[in-house]
């Protein structure tokens, strides 16, 4: 190919990639995925191209065509990072647990500085119930990034899976902490303390959970558990029967 022809070449590529710009710009994405497949077409081993591709794909959480353009980007790239984490987070919207696993270890391989991908492992771990390695993984999230209440969340809920309650107790009052209006781990603040007979803590924890989402079946249930140990048997019986109700709708 003469220089000419690789600069026409080059100048198609922009000029497609700029059509393309402006269609997302206008939320026309089925314009700007045809205006990347036809880059694609005329430079196919360039793997910006399909990383652009699949990063659309994302955004429209079409996961299953996201992967294949982040699995051609790395095949041609090896050493791009954002190929793997977001090929990762392609695997885990999929419930596709141990190849996330694999990727997103990859990921970290390449750049071990990025919290999201310790906490999106950890996250892939717990799924497939490796709780000492989902431990680790969100410990390093949280290290990277002391200030994200969902890393200690899932740490909280690992520790709860592990049995060690005080522990849990710790993270999860951290992550209350840090985001109040998160119900599931007040939900798993109340059971660590239900496990450790503080029964009362317990009941604050669980109602606040409650009140945060009135339709969580198990916050009720753990409140139940909580109020009948402190024989407030009355409040007890209708947080199990708002258990019953949302568990059944």
């Amino acid at each position: 190919m003469t220089s000419n022809s690789l600069e026409e070449l080059k100048s198609k590529i922009i000029h497609l990639h700029q059509q393309a710009e402006n269609h997302l710009g206008k939320g026309e994405w089925e314009a700007a995925i045809s205006c990347y497949q036809q880059a694609i077409t005329l430079s196919p081993n360039t793997w910006q191209l399909h990383f652009q591709l699949g990063e659309i794909h994302r955004q429209q959480q079409n996961w299953q065509a996201a992967a294949a353009c982040y699995q051609q980007a790395i095949q041609l790239n090896p050493k791009s990072f954002w190929s793997h984490h977001h090929l990762g987070d392609s695997f885990l919207q999929q419930n596709q647990w141990q190849a996330a696993i694999h990727i997103y270890q990859k990921a970290i391989q390449l750049n071990p500085n990025y919290s999201w991908s310790y906490n999106n492992l950890g996250v892939a771990l717990m799924q497939c119930q490796q709780w000492e390695a989902a431990a680790d993984a969100f410990r390093q999230a949280i290290a990277l990034k002391p200030d994200y209440p969902w890393s200690y969340s899932s740490l909280g809920e690992v520790l709860l899976k592990q049995h060690r309650y005080q522990e849990a107790v710790e993270v999860l009052q951290t992550a209350t902490q840090l985001n109040p209006d998160y119900p599931w781990s007040y939900n798993s603040l109340g059971n660590a303390l239900l496990q450790l007979h503080r029964y009362e803590e317990a009941v604050t924890a669980l109602q606040t959970a409650t009140q945060l989402n009135p339709e969580y079946p198990w916050s009720y249930y753990n409140l139940g558990q909580a109020l009948m140990a402190l024989q407030r048997c009355t409040e007890a019986i209708a947080a199990f029967h708002n258990s019953i109700q949302y568990n059944r709708d």
